[in-house]
C-alpha cells in the first residue's frame, strides 16, 4: 500500500485528490466526502426506532445537529476536492479480524492501494502493510491557522450590552500544540521502522511548483501519470497563511519542523522529551464555581474580554441552578496569571453583576 500521511491540515487531502487523478478511483481506499453519510443519518430514524422516540431525539439534539451541519459545511468548503478518507485515516492500518480478507489482499496485490493515514494513525500502523510513504510537510504556523479556520464554527453569544458576537472571535485556538504532539508520535514510528521508504513533500512546493513536485513523486513511486493533477493544483489553494500569535510553544514547533525536514526523527523525539514542553498550555482545566462546571483558560479570557461571553455564561449557570452572584472567580483568586484577589472580594465585586 502507498500511504499519504502528515499532520492534519498539511495537504494530505489535496495529495489524495491528486492521487485519484493520477491512478484512478479504483486504486484509492477511501471516500471523497465521508461526512455526507453521517449528515444523512443525523435527521433519520434509527433502525426500528419508535416514531415518538425519534421525534423526542430530534427535539433534544436540534442544536447539536445544527452545529454538526455547520462544521461539515465548513470542512467541505475547505476541501472542495474531497477528503478521500477511510476508517484507517485516524486509527491506522493493522490487523483487524473483520478486515482480514482486505488486509491479506493488500499484502499481495500487484498494484498497491493508495490510502490516507494522518500521522496520529501512522504511529499505530503495522509497517508490513505499507510499501511506501508520501509524507506532507507544512509549516506549523500555517497548519495552526488552517486548523483554526476549520474550528471557527463555535456558537454566537450576546454580550452584556445586547451585541451579538462569535465566541470564536474571543477564544484564540491558534496553537502549535497539536502539531508538536502528532509529529513526535510520527517520529517514533519512523525511527522504529526505517526500512519503509519515505518521501517528504512540502505543501508550498506542491501548490507553487506542482510539475516539479509530481515528477519527484512519480519517480519515488515508480509509476503514475500526474498530468491532470498538475493542471488541478492552483496557488489559490494556499489560503491559510502563517500568523504571529503569542504562544511559548512556537519556538518548540519550529525546531521540530526543522528537525523533521532534515529527517532527524530521533532528534525530534529527544528534543520534545528533553525540553519537557507543556503541550497543555492554555488547555488546563479547573473548576469554575460561578459557572458550575470545569473550564479552560481560553473560556476565562472570553469572559474577561470587554464585550465577552458573560451573558451567555450567566444563562448557562442559571440553567444549572447555580447562584452565580454568591460565587467567586477562581481565575481571579488563584488560577489565572495574577495579581490575585481574595475569595470574599471576588464575590463582593462580581464582574458578572456589572
Amino acid at each position: 500500500m502507498y500511504v499519504v500521511s502528515g499532520v492534519s491540515r498539511s495537504g494530505t487531502s489535496l495529495m489524495m485528490d491528486c492521487m485519484v487523478k493520477a491512478f484512478g478511483e479504483d486504486r484509492i481506499h477511501g471516500e471523497k466526502f465521508p461526512g455526507d453519510k453521517r449528515m444523512e443519518y443525523l435527521e433519520a430514524p434509527f433502525p426500528d426506532e419508535d416514531p415518538h422516540r425519534f421525534l423526542c431525539r430530534m427535539y433534544l439534539t436540534k442544536d447539536a445537529v445544527v452545529r454538526q451541519k455547520e462544521r461539515h459545511r465548513t470542512s467541505v468548503d475547505m476541501n472542495p476536492q474531497g477528503f478521500w478518507e477511510s476508517p484507517y485515516a485516524v486509527t491506522g492500518v493493522y490487523y483487524r479480524f473483520q478486515d482480514r480478507a482486505r488486509l491479506k489482499e493488500w499484502e499481495t496485490e500487484d498494484k498497491p492501494t493508495i490510502c490516507k493515514i494522518v500521522c496520529r494513525g501512522l504511529w499505530q500502523s503495522d509497517p508490513k502493510y505499507i510499501d511506501k510513504l508520501v509524507y506532507m510537510i507544512r509549516h506549523p504556523r500555517a497548519v495552526a491557522k488552517s486548523q483554526e479556520r476549520l474550528e471557527r464554527n463555535l456558537p454566537e453569544f450576546v454580550d452584556d450590552e445586547g451585541g451579538r458576537h462569535k465566541l470564536a472571535d474571543m477564544v484564540r485556538i491558534h496553537t502549535p500544540r497539536m502539531y508538536i504532539q502528532v509529529t513526535a508520535q510520527a517520529c517514533g514510528w519512523l525511527v522504529s521502522y526505517p526500512e519503509v521508504p519515505i518521501l517528504h513533500v512540502y505543501y508550498d512546493d506542491l501548490v507553487e511548483q506542482p510539475k516539479q513536485t509530481f515528477k519527484r513523486i512519480a519517480a519515488f513511486l515508480g509509476e503514475g501519470d500526474f498530468t491532470e493533477a498538475v493542471k488541478s493544483v492552483k496557488p489559490k489553494l494556499r489560503r491559510s497563511k502563517p500568523e504571529n500569535i503569542a504562544n511559548t510553544l512556537w519556538e518548540t514547533a519550529e525546531t521540530v519542523y526543522s528537525m523533521f525536514a532534515e529527517k532527524n526523527y530521533q532528534g525530534v523525539i529527544d528534543y520534545v522529551k528533553d525540553t519537557k514542553v507543556d503541550l497543555n498550555e492554555g488547555q488546563s482545566r479547573f473548576p469554575c464555581p460561578r459557572l458550575g462546571r470545569a473550564v479552560v483558560e481560553n473560556e476565562c479570557k472570553a469572559c474577561k474580554a470587554p464585550k465577552g461571553a458573560r451573558s451567555q455564561f450567566k444563562i448557562s449557570a442559571e440553567s444549572r441552578k447555580v447562584d452565580w452572584r454568591a460565587e467567586p472567580c477562581m481565575y481571579d483568586c488563584g488560577f489565572g496569571p495574577g495579581p490575585y484577589t481574595t475569595i470574599e472580594e471576588s464575590i463582593k465585586n462580581n464582574s458578572w453583576s456589572v
